[in-house]
């Protein structure tokens, strides 16, 4: 279920574009073993669901604030715990929460011996997903430089998220977040192309915290 209302700073239905306006999306999904002969593996039945939703507002002719959410809940069935791999939730990188390498919001550190040497190791650090996601977005865009519908933008945000299992024993602590600035956006009325560069908050083994750059079509939620 969509409920779509952004509009351009014409006034007219833009989703590519938006300057004011709000978003809302209702998801869900269902999953049920299905048996081919005698081949039964392990149970994939579960259920999927989740929201996000947009607000932008304009002020001052050049400036726009947007605050978006999403938050997404798996909820495995047949007495399993986990939702199968290639169903769960990932976060982190160009879309999600700025200033991480994609999928890696949440990880896992593989320690594995290196043969034949003694006593050496290495740590492989590898996305974790989970049954549960959540992702806030709040940003604040300026435009610099205007060409009749084309125009020039820099923008501050703050992302931030979480990934887990369960939400017993979840603290506000629990939350990564980053900072981060558009450096160079070119706004047109059929989307954009961003060149920003974040920072994490609170780096983990394999995040850099010196940040990275993202080089972004379109916003957030699109």
């Amino acid at each position: 279920l969509v409920i779509d209302k952004r509009k351009d700073a014409q006034g007219q239905r833009n989703p590519l574009a938006p300057r004011e306006g709000w978003r809302l999306e209702l998801r869900s999904s269902f999953a049920e073993d299905v048996a081919i002969g005698s081949l039964v593996g392990a149970t994939n039945r579960f259920v999927k669901l989740g929201g996000s939703t947009q607000h932008f507002w304009s002020f001052a002719k050049r400036f726009r604030l947007s605050n978006a959410v999403r938050y997404d809940h798996g909820i495995p069935l047949g007495g399993e715990v986990l939702l199968p791999e290639v169903e769960r939730f990932f976060a982190g990188g160009d879309t999600t929460v700025r200033g991480l390498e994609e999928d890696r919001l949440a990880t896992e550190l593989v320690i594995q011996d290196v043969p034949p040497a003694t006593g050496l190791t290495q740590v492989r650090v590898l996305p974790a997903g989970g049954n549960i996601r959540f992702i806030h977005n709040i940003e604040l865009e300026v435009i610099a430089y205007q060409w009749t519908s084309v125009s020039l933008a820099s923008a501050i945000y703050i992302d931030s998220g979480l990934v887990t299992n369960s939400l017993d024993g979840v603290r506000f602590s629990d939350l990564r977040h980053s900072i981060g600035m558009a450096i160079a956006r070119v706004v047109t009325p059929i989307g954009s192309l961003s060149a920003e560069w974040a920072l994490p908050f609170d780096p983990k083994i394999g995040d850099n915290p010196r940040g990275r750059l993202h080089i972004i079509f379109g916003f957030l939620f699109g």
